[in-house]
């Protein structure tokens, strides 16, 4: 049988270990939601940009980006 500041060593150890990994979960979802709205604001500038061009009748311009992304 454990003693009473076994026992409670092993919950402030089990607690710490659980803290840990909550935060490790919440800071990789901070990271994943941060580059994910950043890649979407990017697309969406590179959007309106060929979609300006094409109301422009530029398409030559937007083969060439085209072939530049490829």
């Amino acid at each position: 049988m454990l003693k009473f500041h076994q026992r409670l060593l092993f919950l402030l150890c089990t607690i710490v270990i659980l803290s840990f990994l909550a935060l490790g979960a919440i800071i990789s979802h901070v990271v994943y939601n941060t580059v994910s709205n950043s890649q979407n604001g990017d697309l969406e500038h590179q959007a309106q940009h060929l979609l300006s061009l094409y109301n422009q009748e530029k398409k030559s311009e937007i083969v060439n980006i085209a072939k530049m992304k490829n």
